[in-house]
C-alpha cells in the first residue's frame, strides 16, 4: 500500500494498493487496484518518468517516507509508512523507468552545509549557501559568453556526451551502441575518401 497524489491520475491523497506491472518488454505501469477487483482502477505508464526520493510534503496526512515520479508537465508524489518500503519501491521504479540517474536515499541525520541539522521545511537555495560556496557559481553566472571559444567547448561536450552514452547501459541499449559505432566508422571512411 502507498499514498499517492498526482496531477493527471490519483488526484486525491489517499492510501491505495499498487502493483508495478510489466506491460511489454520495456514498458512498465504503476497500477492501483480497488479491493476485490482484478482490473486496475487507475494506471500510469512509467515511460519518461524519473523517480527520486523527496522531502515530506506539508499538508498531506498519511505516509511517512516520500518519493516522487516526475515527467515534463507531470508530478506524482508517493509515500509509504516506512523507509524500507520506500527504498524497495524507488529501486523497482528506477529499474522500470530505465533512467540514467540513480536515486540516492537521504541520510537519516542529514546535516546542512554549516554543520547543523537540516530543517525539514527549510528550502535549499543559493542564498542559504556559505559565501565561499556561492563564489564559484557567481563567477559562472556573471561570465561573458563572448569570451569563450564555443567551437572547442562544443567538441568537449560532444566527447563527454558520447562517452556517457557508450558507458550508460540503462539509457543506451546495445543496439544504440552498435549503431553509433557503425556510423562513426562509416563517417571516418567517407572522410578518408573525400
Amino acid at each position: 500500500y502507498l499514498y499517492a497524489l498526482g496531477q493527471r491520475v490519483w488526484k486525491r491523497w489517499k492510501r491505495r494498493y499498487f502493483v508495478l506491472v510489466q506491460v511489454s518488454q520495456y514498458t512498465f505501469a504503476m497500477c492501483s487496484y480497488r479491493e476485490k477487483k482484478s482490473e486496475p482502477h487507475e494506471l500510469m505508464q512509467l515511460d519518461g518518468y524519473t523517480v527520486d526520493y523527496s522531502d515530506p510534503q506539508p499538508g498531506l496526512q498519511g505516509g511517512r517516507a516520500f518519493f516522487s515520479a516526475v515527467r515534463e508537465g507531470d508530478l506524482v508524489v508517493f509515500a509509504s509508512n516506512d523507509d524500507q518500503d520506500r527504498a524497495l519501491w524507488v529501486q523497482a521504479m528506477y529499474r522500470a523507468t530505465g533512467q540514467s540517474y540513480k536515486p540516492v536515499a537521504p541520510a537519516p541525520n542529514q546535516q546542512n552545509c554549516r554543520g547543523g541539522n537540516a530543517q525539514k521545511d527549510a528550502p535549499v537555495s543559493l542564498l542559504s549557501l556559505e559565501k565561499t560556496q556561492r563564489q564559484g557559481v557567481e563567477e559562472l553566472i556573471s561570465a561573458m559568453p563572448c569570451n569563450f571559444d564555443h567551437a572547442s567547448l562544443f567538441i568537449i561536450l560532444q566527447k563527454h556526451t558520447l562517452t556517457h552514452r557508450m558507458n550508460d547501459s540503462f539509457s543506451c541499449l546495445v543496439s544504440q551502441k552498435i549503431a553509433l559505432n557503425f556510423n562513426m566508422c562509416l563517417y571516418m571512411i567517407e572522410n578518408r575518401l573525400n
